[in-house]
């Protein structure tokens, strides 16, 4: 099996936006089988 190496970005804006993105992370290593899923500390920044 080959290895790939992918970058995502992800973003909410709506609700609980820690825990969309925690849903989201979930979603994603439970649907496409990833593993070694590293996340970054979230950033928050002012809307434009």
């Amino acid at each position: 099996m080959n290895t790939e190496i992918v970058y995502l970005s992800l973003g909410s804006n709506i609700g609980d936006r820690e825990s969309n993105l925690a849903q989201a992370t979930m979603a994603l290593s439970i649907n496409f089988e990833i593993s070694g899923f590293k996340s970054s500390p979230y950033y928050e920044s002012e809307p434009l």
